[in-house]
């Protein structure tokens, strides 16, 4: 992902984190689709505590392998945020939200998540066309006037929202949207 795609995503979710929070540190941090943890390798030096949820277990085996998460969870995403008690200061989401069309429910059931004054941060393929659209990758891109209508909906603050260079897809650049949403 790094070297062959010049994956960006959590460099540029953080890119983001600077420029609303500073270098704040000491977070409860939830990951949503976390990977093999390459946003958890980023976010690592905010963390109090961090927790990982992605839907496939060979890919949590590979972020166990990194060994800087408190704790791992094998699970959709969704259903999880549905069933958890927990709060955090941040949770971030790089390169998963791909997968969802409408981002509404997501953002809607991570903002149920924050405590006051915690972020949402999330990065995804960056689309023309309102709200979204299904690419012939199978994945979704998203135009930023659909994240700021369910940030809006969600109770969240729109506190920064970059398009920039997410990855090499084909030989091709694929633009990333990068936002961070707060909770007042």
């Amino acid at each position: 992902m790094l070297d062959d795609l010049k994956y960006s995503g959590p460099e540029r979710l953080d890119d983001g984190l600077k420029a609303v929070m500073g270098d704040r540190g000491n977070l409860d941090i939830l990951d949503l689709g976390c990977g093999s943890g390459l946003g958890g390798l980023k976010m690592k030096p905010r963390a109090a505590s961090l927790i990982g949820v992605d839907l496939a277990p060979e890919m949590i085996a590979l972020a166990s392998a990194r060994n800087i998460y408190d704790r791992l969870d094998v699970g959709e995403i969704t259903q999880w945020l549905q069933q958890s008690r927990e709060n955090f200061d941040l949770i971030f989401s790089s390169d998963c939200l791909i997968y969802f069309g409408d981002l509404s429910q997501i953002i809607g059931l991570a903002a149920n998540h924050l405590r006051p004054g915690g972020f949402f941060a999330l990065s995804m393929e960056c689309g023309k066309h309102y709200p979204y659209r299904l690419t012939d990758t199978g994945r979704y891109n998203h135009h930023p006037d659909h994240v700021r209508e369910a940030a809006a909906k969600a109770g969240l603050d729109v506190r920064y929202i970059n398009e920039a260079f997410l990855r090499f897809e084909y030989g091709e650049e694929v633009a990333g949207l990068f936002a961070v949403l707060g909770k007042s």
